[in-house]
């Protein structure tokens, strides 16, 4: 018996459980706000810019949930613009925001705004540095629910300030799409999540459900 169990828990270390099997851990959506809610958002600082609202749903509650926002320059990643991470949630739906500050459309205002991330409640608020001057912008989302796999980033939305008079924004459902939003556009943001699993909770459950014959 005690032979079997260290066999068990030997190649529980090497190979994965039901729960990931599929590497996915959440799935997210777009989420659309109330009136009521839109008209509270309007009386706080960060009521203006480009929001995006999506509804995350998480298999374990535990997981860590990364929110990051990275700015890409002739398809090519420049830096990092801002970043949070939270887990532990009282829920399996979690709510989730980002909010992009104006872009300047005229080089003799140097006024400048704040990034904004929020999960579940808990955000941060970052201000914008050295903004590209640009004519015109536009903002793009998914628009179906995504799967969200660990350990991997998945795109929700970008923003595309430009020069140009018309611009082609192609939908970025697919990553396909975003390949050629960075491939055709100087400037781009890109909002993305980042799902990290709890290792020693989900150990925990496998061998649960393997010495319960639940695998």
């Amino acid at each position: 018996m005690r032979v079997k169990l260290l066999f068990i828990l030997s190649l529980l270390l090497f190979t994965s459980c039901s729960p990931l099997k599929n590497n996915e851990g959440a799935t997210v959506k777009p989420y659309k706000l109330t009136k009521e809610q839109s008209d509270i958002l309007q009386m706080t600082p960060i009521g203006e810019g480009n929001r995006m609202f999506y509804n995350v749903t998480i298999k374990n509650n535990k997981d860590e949930l990364h929110a990051t926002i990275d700015y890409y320059q002739n398809g090519k990643k420049v830096k990092e613009i801002a970043n949070i991470a939270s887990s532990h949630f009282s829920e399996k739906s979690i709510r989730l925001s980002f909010i992009a500050p104006h872009l300047q459309f005229d080089k003799d205002v140097q006024e400048k705004g704040q990034w904004y991330i929020n999960i579940d409640g808990g955000a941060t608020l970052v201000p914008e540095e050295s903004p590209p001057i640009v004519n015109s912008s536009a903002t793009t989302t998914i628009q179906s629910t995504k799967n969200v796999k660990y350990n991997q980033k998945t795109i929700l939305a970008a923003v595309i300030p430009t020069n140009k008079e018309t611009i082609s924004v192609p939908t970025i459902d697919e990553e396909t799409g975003i390949d050629l939003l960075l491939k055709e556009n100087e400037h781009v943001y890109l909002f993305s999540i980042e799902l990290k699993n709890n290792k020693a909770e989900m150990q925990f459950r496998c061998i649960s459900a393997l010495l319960f014959n639940k695998v």
